[in-house]
């Protein structure tokens, strides 16, 4: 009897170990996620940089901001157009 109380004790304490395992996976892929907003909030002030950089004809420097956000949102529309804009505006000088 004393042989299963302890199988079945070590058997809890696995479970619980299995427990304890998942919710430190969850809390660090959540804890991942916290970069991914800092990086939209950063992609959202390069682009406004660029904006401004565009308006102040610094086509290099609005170039460079348009890249920056495209490096961390690569689906960011807006920053493939404004640099398109950027390039062919340096061009006509």
């Amino acid at each position: 009897m004393n042989g299963q109380k302890f199988f079945q004790s070590l058997l809890q304490m696995q479970r619980e170990a299995r427990v304890v395992f998942i919710l430190s996976l969850i809390d660090l892929s959540l804890m991942m996620n916290m970069p991914l907003c800092a990086q939209t909030h950063s992609a959202g002030q390069q682009f406004q940089q660029g904006l401004v950089f565009l308006q102040a004809r610094q086509y290099d420097d609005a170039i460079a901001a348009f890249t920056s956000v495209l490096k961390l949102q690569p689906t960011h529309e807006q920053a493939y157009q404004k640099r398109a804009e950027a390039y062919q505006k340096k061009l006509l000088l």
